[in-house]
Formats: C-alpha cells, sequence, structure tokens
C-alpha cells in the first residue's frame, strides 16, 4: 500500500489527503492484516524542498512529481523485491 500520509490532520492541511476519512490507512492495514493479508505500509509523504501541494493541480505537481517517484521508487526497490519474494 502506498500512501501521501498516514491521515494525520496536519497532513491534510498540507494537502497530501484530499478529505477527511472515518479510518485512517494505518487502520486499513490492520484491517487487512487481521484478514490475513501480508501487507507493506510506504509513506511517501511531501515532495522534497515543498510545505505544501495541490494533488488536483496537475500543471503545479506532475513533473516533480513524476520525478519524485521514480527516484523514491528505485530507493525502495530492494526493500519491495524483498518483501515480494519472502511473501
Amino acid at each position: 500500500m502506498v500512501a501521501l500520509a498516514d491521515t494525520i490532520a496536519a497532513q491534510e492541511k498540507e494537502g497530501l489527503r484530499l478529505n477527511h476519512l472515518p479510518n485512517t490507512i494505518l487502520q486499513e492495514v490492520k484491517d487487512l492484516e487481521a484478514a490475513g493479508t501480508k501487507t507493506k505500509l510506504v509513506v511517501v509523504g511531501m515532495l522534497p524542498g515543498r510545505k505544501t501541494m495541490s494533488v488536483v493541480d496537475p500543471e503545479k505537481i506532475m513533473e516533480p512529481a513524476i520525478r519524485y517517484g521514480y527516484e523514491r521508487g528505485m530507493q525502495d526497490l530492494p526493500e519491495m523485491k524483498h518483501f515480494w519474494m519472502s511473501s
């Protein structure tokens, strides 16, 4: 499971969460695990150097988000391979 935030209220104000939902990503992970699903939560957070962002404004976010997504994906690759291979 990849998330921008773990539903902390401050992250909602930063634009990492579009709205307030009644449950949290952390609760969703617990529910999945309770049902027998092996999970891996990756909380990506804010793009480096940014204090806020709008996930609904493609002109402001698309290019830096794609670049950061690629860089973060490559950084997380060994850990993700290990997770999938140990399942």
